[in-house]
């Protein structure tokens, strides 16, 4: 596999340490403010591309995916970007760390760094919004808010398609477990405790 994904870098974090304030999120990501779910991302995808950027500063196959230079944007305002204005949902933002494990696994040239995190973001909504959603964007709107043409934008919907083999709809209990693995890997947020499953008493 190329480079580091959520599989082989979930490490869990004590909650409450560094600068955060530890916030609580709801145990299913349909009900997780999208603005949390976009921190849970973009801070997996900022990080990942940091440890393979530093890892392999001079990948040996260039991919659909690489850009010419490193785009400015920071990779968290760059999700929040996509998330407000291409109106993404918890389980569109979730899919795309689904992608990224697959492509890493299928396809052994990519690595997401700091020349391909953006360009990869972009294509892998895109292609959730029309997977998993009944309504979505066309593409020359996904491709204006990705910063990118309309052509670009075909070419790395077409790529991913391919190098993930069509497979785009993810199983909810994945997105359930990527859901809790970024949350427990977090300094940011904790998942809710369990209620209790006590009976209340019989009245008569």
């Amino acid at each position: 596999m190329g480079g580091t994904t959520l599989a082989t870098h979930a490490k869990p974090v004590v909650p409450g340490v560094g600068r955060f304030k530890v916030i609580e999120v709801p145990r299913e990501y349909e009900f997780c403010d999208v603005n949390h779910v976009v921190l849970l991302v973009s801070d997996l995808f900022t990080e990942t591309s940091a440890i393979n950027t530093l890892a392999h500063p001079q990948e040996a196959g260039m991919t659909l995916f690489h850009s010419f230079s490193v785009p400015r944007i920071p990779i968290h305002a760059y999700v929040a970007r996509l998330a407000k204005y291409a109106l993404l949902q918890p389980a569109l933002l979730l899919s795309a760390v689904y992608y990224m494990d697959r492509l890493s696994a299928l396809y052994h040239r990519f690595i997401l760094c700091a020349r391909t995190v953006h360009r990869f973001l972009i294509a892998a909504v895109t292609v959730a919004a029309k997977g998993l959603s009944d309504k979505f964007w066309s593409i020359r709107h996904y491709a204006r808010v990705g910063g990118i043409s309309p052509a670009e934008l075909v070419l790395l919907e077409r790529e991913l398609l391919v190098r993930v083999e069509w497979r785009v709809v993810p199983d909810p209990d994945l997105l359930l477990a990527y859901y809790h693995g970024l949350v427990n890997r977090s300094k940011r947020f904790k998942l809710v405790k369990r209620e209790d499953n006590k009976r209340p008493a019989n009245v008569t």
